[in-house]
């Protein structure tokens, strides 16, 4: 499977992502769902957008759909256009904003957004630190960074690759430097958790072929999210989260199997309102 470096412009044409991004995204909806029932939250920023496989700039539809405003965040002004037509097509409305000169400046003004969220795209950003004094700066409530699960023996094997092929920095995804340069900046670690531990292996190949028949899709039958968002395929979420057996694992299992693990952090008073407000 190629990497997203080269592959995005594929998924915007054919509109198939697979069962391994597809069942992530609704993993990944059911801790949005949590995270609101605790926040309130009502504006949100997604930057940077662009870091997973899969249709690009769509991971915070889930926010829009409950009315919550969305800010997507890239510095590729095609993607970003790409993007801004698939939410079209959903009648579901976002501003899109276009980082040109990458991530070391956020051009919002102080506190913002409720809640400043990524999912495994900081190994995007030049200078992590740099970026997050910028997200701490833009929000005022939440930052909730998803990374992928570095206690992973697969993603271990495969980071000198990610790095010499192409040139992320895999550093940036240590929830160790994250941690501390965020609490340097009054941000509290609220909660650390690992997700997204379906049955299949953390590699990169189609999971359907992975599956075989388990998977009840194949490669000619396109599975993404926004067939669930469009209507089109109203029984998705039941059917790919039949998966999920493996998600209440103790943590010691999960840290060498899941796939991410996500940093939420509260400002301040966090829950009632932040250093902001």
């Amino acid at each position: 499977m190629p990497f997203i470096d080269s592959s995005w412009p594929e998924y915007f044409r054919t509109r198939h992502e697979g069962l391994g991004t597809t069942y992530e995204r609704f993993i990944l909806q059911r801790h949005f769902v949590t995270l609101q029932d605790e926040l309130r939250v009502e504006s949100v920023l997604e930057a940077p957008a662009f870091g997973m496989t899969g249709v690009s700039g769509i991971n915070s539809l889930w926010w829009a759909a409950q009315d919550v405003p969305v800010t997507v965040l890239d510095h590729d002004a095609q993607r970003l256009g790409l993007a801004r037509k698939v939410w079209g097509e959903l009648g579901l409305g976002a501003e899109f904003v276009e980082s040109p000169q990458g991530y070391g400046t956020l051009p919002f003004d102080d506190g913002r957004f409720d809640l400043g969220w990524n999912f495994a795209a900081i190994w995007y950003v030049d200078r992590l630190e740099l970026f997050l004094a910028e997200l701490s700066r833009v929000c005022r409530r939440a930052i909730l960074v998803c990374v992928p699960n570095r206690g992973n023996p697969l993603f271990r094997l495969r980071a000198r690759r990610l790095r010499a092929a192409h040139g992320l920095k895999t550093e940036h995804v240590d929830p160790r430097g994250i941690i501390r340069r965020l609490g340097t900046l009054g941000w509290r670690l609220e909660r650390r958790r690992l997700f997204d531990a379906p049955p299949w292996p953390d590699i990169a190949m189609n999971k359907e072929d992975l599956l075989g028949p388990l998977a009840g899709k194949g490669p000619s039958r396109p599975l993404c999210i926004l067939d669930h968002y469009s209507g089109a395929a109203p029984g998705m979420e039941k059917e790919v989260l039949r998966f999920d057996l493996l998600e209440g694992l103790p943590r010691w299992l999960l840290r060498f199997w899941a796939h991410h693990e996500y940093l939420l952090f509260y400002a301040g008073d966090g829950r009632n309102g932040g250093r902001h407000r």
